[in-house]
């Protein structure tokens, strides 16, 4: 059912759901998306948890005619019945693209391969991975949990116990910059940033199927280690 607001005022409703909209796989994170079916577009990415390689990114469209009459090119030179070749879909007339490869025979393969139950099961387990880090960050007096847990994205910075609770936010910024490279380097865990009420925090979004505690675990050790360490250093 399309949004009524929407189709009231002729406006098309799009949906990013690049990373987030692989979780409609799992059964107990599909009320998260609750609303999505009311979209006229939607796109996500399956490299980001579909656990498939780089690029493959995918458009739901309610209405493909929509599409076909925005990108399909009525020349004589590219003009084929479908009827007469048996050749159905003409993919090359839903976008801008033409000339590609089948970029989504990989994710075909995947889900021929291994089910969506599995893939709901490893989602899922990511999301718990998530939880896992915030719990575990809030346990050490060094480390503060930044946000709460939605779905397979945690966020949380290094915090020197001696400046808890101060008003140091803008040396905790540039400590905790330097600290996402250096842990980087060292090359065990690659963790990104966030910005989240003017914090800097190390942001983990787990959307690899080998993750597991141990990882977590690595990261805020790292976290942990190499942040005394520069902490030594900047001040």
């Amino acid at each position: 059912m399309p949004s009524p607001v929407c189709a009231h005022h002729r406006v098309w409703l799009h949906v990013d759901a690049a990373y987030g909209g692989a979780a409609m796989l799992a059964p107990g994170l599909r009320p998260l998306l609750a609303g999505i079916e009311r979209a006229d577009s939607i796109a996500f990415d399956p490299h980001k948890w579909l656990y498939t390689p780089q690029p493959s990114a995918c458009l739901l469209v309610r209405d493909p005619s929509v599409l076909r009459s925005s990108f399909s090119i009525d020349v004589d030179y590219v003009r084929d019945d479908p009827g007469l070749s048996g050749r159905g879909t003409n993919i090359g007339e839903l976008g801008q693209a033409w000339s590609r490869p089948w970029m989504a025979l990989k994710v075909w393969l995947s889900l021929l391969a291994h089910g969506t139950d599995a893939y709901a099961r490893r989602i899922q387990h990511d999301v718990e991975l998530a939880h896992y880090l915030h719990e575990r960050a809030a346990a050490f007096s060094d480390l503060e949990p930044i946000g709460a847990v939605t779905l397979s994205i945690a966020c949380f910075r290094y915090v020197p116990e001696d400046l808890s609770g101060g008003d140091h936010n803008a040396y905790l910024n540039r400590l905790n910059e330097r600290l996402m490279t250096e842990i980087r380097r060292k090359g065990r865990t690659f963790p990104s940033n966030a910005e989240l009420d003017g914090r800097y925090a190390l942001r983990a979004c787990i959307v690899n199927f080998r993750t597991e505690a141990g990882d977590i675990d690595a990261l805020l050790e790292d976290a942990r280690t190499l942040g005394a360490q520069l902490d030594a250093e900047l001040r």
